[in-house]
């Protein structure tokens, strides 16, 4: 394999203008500065991991990484909104939403595959709590969760 020199090899070797163009058509909402922070990151995270060189992040850039993850988190707040109107958190149900639009917008597939990518990166704490979670769903419908871990 060659060896990646310029930050616009990388980004061409891990097909990262297509895999943006992928968020953007899923519904992410990135600026163009953001675009540029993520690959900046990709790019920093290879030097790092190959060259030994990353160089540290600007304010400029840190505010940038602040806004990808301060809209992550609005975006999970708003889901919560949905959600808790469905649960009828507020004494009643809506009459125009409903778990049809739930599975619409969040296929059972794409969340199992979100939620299994968080729990890889982010550890056994949260890979637990999702468990945890689970095992509450099963358990009110009857059923019960068992996880045997066993050493590799």
């Amino acid at each position: 394999m060659k060896e990646i020199r310029t930050k616009r090899e990388l980004l061409a070797q891990c097909s990262f203008e297509e895999g943006v163009g992928n968020w953007k058509k899923s519904g992410a909402r990135l600026t163009p500065q953001e675009v540029s922070l993520l690959g900046d990151a990709l790019w920093q995270g290879y030097r790092r991991s190959v060259q030994h060189e990353p160089r540290a992040m600007s304010d400029a850039e840190r505010n940038v990484k602040k806004s990808v993850v301060d809209g992550a988190a609005s975006s999970l707040a708003d889901l919560e909104v949905v959600i808790g109107l469905l649960r009828g958190r507020l004494m009643a149900t809506p009459a125009w939403f409903s778990i049809k639009d739930i599975r619409r917008a969040l296929p059972a597939q794409r969340v199992a595959q979100l939620v299994s990518e968080l729990a890889w990166i982010a550890g056994q704490d949260y890979a637990d709590a999702i468990l945890g979670a689970l095992r509450f769903y099963y358990s009110n419908h009857g059923e019960s969760v068992v996880v045997i871990r066993e050493p590799k």
